[in-house]
């Protein structure tokens, strides 16, 4: 069917299958039709501006059921119809860029509208660039050899060794005790020589203890806010490092499925949730920090050392081949 702003449809009362069927007495039937066109043109307000009446004859003409009917068209683009530079779709195709037009600009507001006032977590608009570098091979070495002479172990354990601990400290206390005793005890008899000789001797072994103590490497070093990525050997070589914390980055449900070693789940995309936010503020600073999620661009591992890179931690290493990886090399 022809395509205009203004479209009616015309229709004789007298049933005539087509223009080849017209006669001499069917004259006044088609005059009066171009008449009630006119009119409805000054009705409609295309009477100035132009206007066309047309009617199609069989089958290449687009009547599926041939009978006589005429097409009253209007409108402005009727006019550029008759510019050489335009083609006759010209009315058609600014019809489809218009409706593609208003899908894009309801597209754009339903996504503004969703991402500032409905997604808690607030996508941003432009991808954020990490600042972060690769640790290098002399990293991994210097790192792997302070660890290697401290035997303290910083790590993030159940709350169900609250118990062990308490028997620890306990167990200080009295030896605690037990050497304010003995000191007591060797206060009293230092009158005979033999027990002088045993208080300076005691007292020298205790000096160099403690001087070979304070001069132990710790086995973590604190570096707040780096950020370094890390591949699979390296990644392997520190899991053997006692003073690290491995997180997952993944969300819960893909965590509880399958994890590395006793990494702990913090996910990357809810990172800023309060309760995330509280969690990573009253973590222990006094180890190195260990991150994968699937692999990859590793969104959610930058999400989450960012956060903790605001909270002071660092060094934070970011195992780039992630689960993905880790899971097929590991059972090489």
């Amino acid at each position: 069917a022809p395509n205009a702003p203004l479209h009616l449809l015309l229709i004789p009362k007298k049933p005539i299958k087509s223009v080849d069927d017209l006669s001499e007495q069917d004259a006044e039937v088609v005059g009066k039709i171009f008449l009630v066109a006119k009119d409805l043109a000054r009705k409609f307000g295309v009477a100035e501006s132009g206007y066309r009446i047309v009617t199609n004859i069989g089958n290449d003409g687009g009547q599926t059921v041939p009978h006589l009917h005429f097409h009253l068209l209007g409108g402005s683009p009727l006019g550029h119809m008759n510019d050489r530079s335009t083609s006759h779709t010209a009315a058609p195709r600014s019809g489809t860029l218009r409706d593609a037009g208003l899908l894009i600009l309801l597209s754009l507001g339903l996504a503004v509208t969703f991402n500032t006032w409905m997604n808690p977590r607030q996508i941003p608009w432009i991808r954020p660039k990490h600042d972060t570098s690769i640790a290098s091979d002399q990293d991994i070495d210097a790192l792997i050899d302070r660890a290697g002479t401290d035997s303290v172990v910083t790590q993030i354990v159940p709350s169900d060794a609250a118990g062990t601990s308490g028997d620890s400290s306990t167990s200080m206390a009295a030896n605690t005790s037990s050497t304010q005793a003995n000191t007591s005890v060797g206060t009293t008899t230092t009158s005979t020589s033999t027990s002088t000789t045993s208080a300076t001797t005691s007292t020298s072994t205790n000096t160099s203890s403690s001087s070979t103590s304070s001069t132990k490497t710790p086995c973590f070093v604190a570096a707040p806010g780096e950020v370094k990525e890390i591949g699979y050997d390296a990644f392997v070589r520190l899991l053997g490092v006692n003073c690290i914390t491995l997180i997952d980055a993944r969300n819960e449900g893909t965590y509880a499925k399958g994890h590395i070693g006793n990494a702990m789940n913090i996910y990357g995309a809810e990172v800023q949730m309060p309760q995330n936010i509280q969690r990573i503020a009253t973590m222990p600073r006094d180890s190195y920090i260990v991150i994968y999620c699937d692999g990859g661009e590793c969104e959610l591992s930058h999400e989450v050392a960012s956060v903790m890179k605001n909270f002071g931690f660092g060094p934070i290493f970011i195992y780039t081949g992630g689960w993905a990886e880790w899971s097929k090399r590991s059972k090489e």
